[in-house]
């Protein structure tokens, strides 16, 4: 099994990561997100 994310906003997806990511990468994919949302 792959390990898949997916990151909503208001009910409709935004991000989706698919397979093993270091803590930074992940919350630099996070923080991206969040920022676009701001």
């Amino acid at each position: 099994a792959l390990p898949t994310l997916i990151l909503f906003n208001q009910g409709q997806p935004v991000d989706r990561i698919e397979g093993v990511l270091t803590a930074d990468q992940l919350m630099g994919r996070v923080r991206g997100v969040l920022g676009e949302q701001a």
